[in-house]
């Protein structure tokens, strides 16, 4: 095993999150606490027969820290495409005027209800009624409404929350000062833990509302583009053939009260479960996490910049653009998508050969070349592409990561085949593995000519050094 690879593993060891006995006792008492709000929550509408789905990093097997985040998909049971539901594109607008509906997002939908029991939907209150009509008055349609379902599945969650005493918890477990909130998509609760090892450990659950769907092909164009044999293609056709996607309220400051985004949690979850616990996958993305976590956790301080006149001016569009100074800059789902990408592109033959510190550094380089140039998609649509931070904005926490890294330790793997090869075909992207250390190398001068450049002002500290090596391939 080389130097890097021997370092990873030993960070990752470290940080990961430990499942001995009471991380896994809490793992037990969170998902019965949750199975039982499930149960409550029904009895006080029934519309909200649910199903639970576990997701996030800890199910994953990527979470480092404390064991003190758990997410989960609240399935709503009555509700399925086929039968009561048709997706929708967002520019749908009735099925009258279907035949010049505009294709809209790429990564949201709408769900048109074609149920015939509208009672069982509607209610008197416009904040609970799940039913939004459309199309002409003489002949009504009806949109769901996911800020309507949220606000119903909110509200019975904290009825039945506030209403818990001691002895509907389990032992050790406790409710929090701010018991539920709204974030984003999801309802976050908040419990205490207080066991052995494990003393006043806050943890928050968040609980997301969701419509599973069946047709992803009609959604996902993932296989158009992914190599035959890799390591995932089997298991993620499988996944998505038995158990679909889903979609999830999607919150927007403009009214978009009827549009869902696309989730893929609970099939990200079970391509990750796939792989163990100690393969290098996951070991390189804790390890990035870990890493994202020390060096490049938060928009920088432009108290840092040389020239404050230019400080003054990138002050001036944060404040204008509504930047969050505390949001995470890189966020997980970058990271997963980099990795879920570039899995994607790889033989398994060849994911199986190349050493954890050479998939380390490709991610590496990858997540920071889609950024600079805007080009992280999302995995499952390539057409929609995902939110990035301001390129000037992870050049301090890239400089340090990279600097972090020898790259005299990138070992250099054997060129088993060149391009004029014909005996056996490899892609552009498995053939840049050979290069790595190369390519980082460049990278790594990349990061630091735009930081001298941005937050020092040397216009002048270097040449050229051709960046478009780290255009992306997709």
């Amino acid at each position: 095993m080389d130097k890097l690879s021997r370092e990873l593993q030993e960070t990752d060891q470290r940080v990961r999150v430990n499942r001995d006995t009471e991380v896994q006792r809490i793992q037990k008492c969170i998902e019965k606490t949750v199975l039982t709000i499930f149960k409550r929550v029904k009895d006080i509408d029934n519309r909200l027969s649910l199903r639970l789905r576990k997701v996030g990093s800890y199910y994953d097997g990527l979470k480092i820290g404390l064991p003190d985040e758990f997410d989960f998909l609240a399935e709503i049971d009555n509700l399925s495409e086929g039968t009561n539901v048709v997706v929708r594109s967002t520019g749908f607008n009735g099925t009258k005027n279907l035949w010049k509906t505009p294709n809209g997002q790429p990564g949201r939908r709408k769900l048109q209800y074609v149920g015939t029991e509208l009672h069982d939907m509607e209610r008197k209150d416009d904040d609970y009624n799940w039913l939004k009509q459309t199309g002409t008055k003489r002949n009504p349609e009806y949109l769901i409404d996911c800020i309507s379902v949220k606000n119903t599945f909110y509200f019975a969650v904290l009825q039945v929350v506030k209403s818990f005493t001691a002895e509907d918890l389990p032992r050790y477990l406790s409710v929090g000062e701010e018991p539920t909130f709204m974030h984003g998509p999801a309802v976050t609760l908040e419990f205490i833990w207080n066991g052995r090892a494990y003393k006043n450990l806050v943890i928050s659950v968040d609980l997301t509302v969701c419509i599973k769907l069946n047709d992803w092909k009609k959604c996902f164009d993932t296989f158009e583009w992914m190599v035959e044999d890799s390591s995932i293609w089997t298991t993620l056709q499988n996944a998505l053939d038995v158990y679909g996607y889903h979609l999830t309220p999607y919150i927007s400051d403009r009214g978009h009260s009827c549009q869902w985004r696309v989730s893929t949690s609970f099939t990200e979850h079970l391509l990750m479960d796939s792989f163990s616990c100690e393969s290098k996958l996951k070991t390189a993305i804790r390890c990035l996490k870990y890493q994202r976590d020390r060096l490049i956790a938060n928009i920088p301080d432009t108290t840092d910049m040389t020239d404050q006149n230019f400080a003054n001016v990138i002050r001036f569009v944060r404040f204008y653009s509504g930047a969050d100074e505390e949001q995470q800059l890189v966020s997980s789902y970058m990271i997963k998508t980099t990795a879920l990408v570039t899995l994607g592109l790889l033989s398994k033959k060849l994911y199986v050969q190349i050493p954890l510190s050479v998939l380390y550094s490709y991610f590496i380089i990858r997540l920071y070349t889609l950024i600079k140039y805007g080009e992280l998609r999302m995995f499952f649509i390539s057409d929609y592409k995902l939110r990035v931070p301001a390129f000037g904005d992870i050049l301090p926490g890239f400089k340090d990561l990279v600097y972090s890294i020898n790259e005299e330790d990138i070992p250099v793997i054997e060129k088993k085949l060149s391009k004029g090869d014909n005996s056996k075909t490899y892609n552009e992207d498995e053939l840049e593995f050979n290069e790595t250390r190369y390519v980082f190398t460049k990278m790594k001068a990349d990061v630091t000519r735009h930081y001298e450049v941005c937050w020092r002002g040397e216009i002048d500290f270097v040449p050229n050094l051709h960046s478009e090596i780290l255009m992306p391939s997709k």
